[in-house]
């Protein structure tokens, strides 16, 4: 059971199920504060795709915005 959790849990795993890839456009709504979607599929849709991260909380938001800037990300 925990390799199975793992691959439940394996970000790069569930975004390449649902087809992302290079070019992708993709919004993760609810993103929560940790980004275990979006900072993984910022790096698989590469340049010439978007993220999006959607959250209700502004404290989340400020949280992701600041790492975004820490590593520099354009696509998100």
């Amino acid at each position: 059971m925990p390799d199975q959790l793992s691959q439940m849990l394996d970000p790069v795993g569930i975004l390449a199920a649902g087809g992302v890839q290079e070019g992708s456009v993709i919004a993760d709504l609810g993103s929560g504060g940790v980004g275990h979607l979006i900072f993984p599929a910022s790096k698989m849709v590469g340049e010439s795709g978007h993220v999006y991260a959607i959250d209700i909380l502004k404290s989340v938001l400020s949280a992701m915005e600041r790492r975004i800037q820490e590593e520099n990300i354009k696509n998100m």
